[in-house]
């Protein structure tokens, strides 16, 4: 995991961070700050050992810590979160010695976070672990979100 703490102690990830949390700061909704990135990556990894991906467990955290990196894009821009989130990432990643296959299953992961059965062999578990890691059950506001909005309800998985 020395890749990954390289990457959350490096200015460019603390900066996309504090963007991200700056502009969420009144927000309502659940967040997208360090602990929503920290619970995605843990049950991120119990997917990948559930569902048995021959996906390493830095693999899996990286891709879960830099998945919402571009947040504060959408806010900006409108422009989708999940692609500025590879972008951004694309030079962490680079930087901190991801090459090859491990760095496109991270990208394919970040890309696709957001849509239900993406092409990749981590992204649909991205896309899980994303959704299960949030306490929806007790969500003041769940009531206007719109991820409940069409009849889903918020439970827990087993």
């Amino acid at each position: 995991m020395e890749r990954l703490n390289a990457i959350i102690r490096d200015p460019f990830f603390i900066e996309n961070l504090r963007k991200t949390n700056e502009r969420e700061k009144e927000r309502i909704f659940c967040r997208h700050g360090l602990d929503h990135l920290i619970d995605a990556a843990r049950v991120l990894y119990i997917l990948v050992l559930e569902d048995r991906l021959e996906v390493s467990r830095e693999t899996a955290y990286t891709a879960a810590f830099l998945h919402d990196l571009g947040r504060w894009v959408e806010y900006d821009t409108g422009r989708d979160h999940a692609e500025a989130s590879a972008e951004l990432s694309e030079r962490l990643l680079d930087e901190h010695g991801f090459k090859g296959t491990e760095k496109e299953i991270i990208l394919l992961a970040i890309r696709g976070h957001r849509v239900k059965g993406a092409v990749g062999i981590l992204t649909d578990a991205m896309y899980r672990a994303d959704k299960l890691s949030r306490p929806c059950m007790n969500c003041l506001s769940i009531s206007m979100c719109k991820r409940f909005s069409h009849g889903e309800t918020a439970e827990i998985e087993y």
